[in-house]
């Protein structure tokens, strides 16, 4: 499907059935003010909710960095994809079932060589799968995991596989599939050695764990050993290759992405068998960082998910550090998080060992029991710091009177002053006054409104605001693109012109007369045109115009339309003179007939005036 008309036909079928509200908080948190909502723009660095989304004519607007546009476009921006995807993406999270999307949607595009790479990962993820359960020396890899108390249906979710001892077979295999040597190589299970140009496989005897991008792909494997005689590492990754970048895969992200959105939470963990424990006790939101730091495309995952992330990292001091890193990123991003409890009553530093040693309602207990930050602050720095030093007990208390500030809960309010007057010995009293001291010097910051129902005024003057006034009048009725049409008007400033262009464009290719224009699909068929130059401002400037209620711009006629035409006219004449006069001034050869020129110009204006 590749016609114009058909995609922007299928993209007004698929508006037409959504609910803007609804895309955009799949993605960002979103509150009703009025009767339309609001939200921190993601499009900028916003602190305060300055994005507008009006539910009535389905369109959204940042009155600060002026981006704008609709369901789709929201999409299109945030998930930095094409039109087409973000299309895609509105029709799945609104549950539209359009078989159109299908044969509209363009494939991923990646050359041909990776293609290929990602076809062997694939032919290696399934060989590891067959060899665990079809081969001999799969017996000990599969009961080493039956030990571990994973079950077929668990190893078959999670698509655990194993790597025999010989390290050769599944090199032949894919040799016998047609890869070359160069291509499994690059694959990253293996390397080439330049003494016989032999390979042989990285993995061998080991419990193979693959590593799949958003999209379920297989990108790597993490291997495990499971003999105490193996002298190696723990695990062995597959390093950096053209398919797999570690600091931009989360384990279990296309198994777990689809129930985060729709629960509203994901965990996050610190292995993969933290993950496959919390699938054991039936909770299937839940990813892991496999020992790396937190990087920006983590961030941007996470974001994207618009959920809560409950941050549940091993409970040794290496852990708990890095829990302290981790949320001041999620801080710096606005990333709405809390945190599994720390403080328990067990030995056991992981998800996996509490399952093993507890069962599983210890774990989902331990699991459900979540704090706020102040709260595991609180914890963590009094078990980090030597309380019976005054500079500490203020440094504690430095740290968490801004959190307190920020909390909105009497209750929680009340509770952090008793933890910290118990743990510091100063009294509730003193630290209560010293709260109220830093609310009220942050008042000024915690009352921000933005008004978002009227345009601002000032901006609204002479030629802008006549200019302003035409074009709302044809967006809000056809039969005013018929009066300017018919009046054969001249916009002088070019977006209006381009607006009136397109919107005789857009009628043109209806099949029915509208009433009114609809924003929505209108924005819509400016995005698809590939005609269309600077669709940016000209969305932005629609969005302005639609969403605008000023009390400067009377409501649609005939004759009010009219009206404005002849204050056009009038101002183009008189701007017209003006620049008539300043061209006789600098060809007048002296002084004397300058000041007469300028004289007689006076004289009109007055006699205009009478």
């Amino acid at each position: 499907m590749n016609d114009l008309n058909s995609i922007f036909q299928l993209a007004n079928d698929i508006l037409k059935q959504c609910d803007i509200v609804e895309v955009i908080s799949s993605r960002i948190k979103v509150e009703k003010k009025g009767r339309n909502y609001v939200a921190v723009c993601p499009f900028h660095d916003d602190k305060n909710p300055s994005l507008m989304i009006s539910k009535e004519k389905q369109i959204f607007k940042c009155f600060v960095c002026n981006t704008s546009g609709n369901a789709i476009t929201f999409i299109q921006k945030y998930d930095k994809v094409s039109y087409l995807q973000a299309m895609k993406e509105v029709a799945k999270i609104c549950g539209i079932h359009d078989e159109r999307l299908d044969s509209s949607t363009p494939k991923r595009k990646i050359n041909t060589e990776l293609e290929n790479i990602y076809e062997c990962l694939t032919t290696i993820n399934n060989f590891y799968q067959a060899c665990l359960f079809q081969s001999e020396d799969g017996k000990n890899a599969l009961q080493y995991l039956y030990n571990r108390k994973l079950n077929d249906d668990v190893i078959r979710y999670f698509d655990i596989g194993y790597s025999t001892k010989d390290g050769i077979n599944i090199i032949n295999f894919l040799k016998a599939k047609g890869f070359s040597i160069k291509t499994i190589e690059r694959t990253g299970i293996g390397h080439i050695r330049t003494s016989d140009m032999s390979i042989y496989d990285n993995n061998a005897s080991r419990v193979i764990f693959p590593l799949k991008d958003i999209n379920g792909q297989v990108v790597g494997f993490s291997a495990r050993k499971i003999s105490n005689n193996d002298d190696g590492p723990k695990y062995i990754n597959t390093g950096s290759t053209e398919a797999f970048n570690k600091g931009n895969i989360l384990y279990n992200l296309s198994n777990a992405q689809d129930g985060a959105r729709k629960d509203g939470y994901i965990y996050l963990l610190e292995g993969f068998m933290d993950v496959i424990a919390l699938y054991r006790v039936g909770i299937k939101n839940a990813v892991a960082l496999m020992g790396t730091a937190l990087t920006s495309d983590h961030i941007t995952i996470l974001k994207r998910l618009n959920c809560e992330i409950r941050i549940c990292l091993d409970l040794d001091d290496p852990g708990q550090l890095n829990v302290l890193n981790l949320i001041e990123k999620f801080d710096e991003n606005s990333i709405n998080y809390r945190i599994v409890n720390p403080n328990v009553d067990f030995k056991e530093k992981d998800s996996d060992e509490i399952l093993d040693k507890y069962g599983n309602d210890k774990l989902i207990g331990f699991l459900n029991n979540l704090i706020d930050k102040p709260e595991w602050l609180i914890s963590y720095y009094s078990k980090k710091l030597d309380l019976t030093n005054s500079s500490n007990k203020k440094k504690l208390i430095s740290k968490i009177l801004p959190l307190m500030v920020e909390t909105k809960s009497q209750y929680d309010i009340e509770d952090y002053l008793n933890r910290l007057s118990n743990l510091t010995g100063y009294s509730k009293q003193l630290i209560y006054e010293n709260f109220k001291k830093l609310k009220a010097n942050n008042q000024n910051n915690l009352n921000y409104d933005f008004e978002f129902d009227t345009q601002n005024d000032d901006l609204l003057k002479g030629i802008e605001l006549v200019q302003f006034t035409i074009v709302k009048y044809m967006l809000e009725n056809v039969d005013a693109i018929a009066d300017y049409n018919s009046a054969h008007v001249f916009l002088p400033t070019l977006k209006y012109r381009n607006i009136v262009k397109l919107l005789n464009e857009y009628i043109t290719n209806l099949s029915e007369k509208p009433i009114s224009i609809n924003i929505n699909e209108f924005i819509s068929y400016i995005n698809i045109n590939t005609e269309i130059e600077d669709k940016e401002e000209v969305t932005n400037a629609i969005s302005d115009i639609a969403l605008n209620n000023s009390s400067l711009i009377p409501p649609y006629s005939m004759s009010e339309i009219k009206n404005q035409f002849k204050i056009l006219e009038k101002i183009r004449l008189e701007n017209k003179e003006k620049k008539d006069l300043e061209e006789s001034i600098r060809e007048a050869s002296t002084p004397l007939e300058k000041a007469e020129l300028y004289k007689l110009h006076l004289e009109k204006k007055k006699n205009k005036l009478k």
